[in-house]
């Protein structure tokens, strides 16, 4: 069984930013598109803020994805969109709101 993640298409400008740097992703029997992993951190931060900053699954999530793909993130893309949703991401650390970690190198 897989799990997937799905967000509802807003009106908005992050929202069209994501759509235009969607992959397509070959499968047996297919392909799919996928938002990419800098969209899908700043989109779990955003989740995570909006939900009051309560979803431990959220935030297991966000370090995942900076455990995974951290090193080729798009820094300059990240940090743009993290300062127009109001959370924080840098090479050695994440916040949001009160909630502050450090990242492992």
């Amino acid at each position: 069984m897989t799990k997937t993640d799905l967000f509802v298409k807003r009106l908005d400008g992050f929202d069209a930013s994501e759509l235009d740097r969607r992959l397509r992703v070959e499968l047996p029997g297919g392909s799919v598109w996928v938002a990419s992993a800098e969209d899908i951190l700043l989109r779990k931060l955003a989740c995570y803020r909006e939900g009051g900053e309560s979803s431990e699954q959220q935030w297991r999530d966000v370090l995942g994805i900076l455990s995974v793909s951290g090193r080729t993130l798009d820094r300059a893309y990240t940090a743009e969109w993290a300062r127009k949703l109001g959370v924080y991401v840098d090479s050695g650390t994440i916040s949001v709101g009160d909630r502050f970690d450090q990242l492992s190198a």
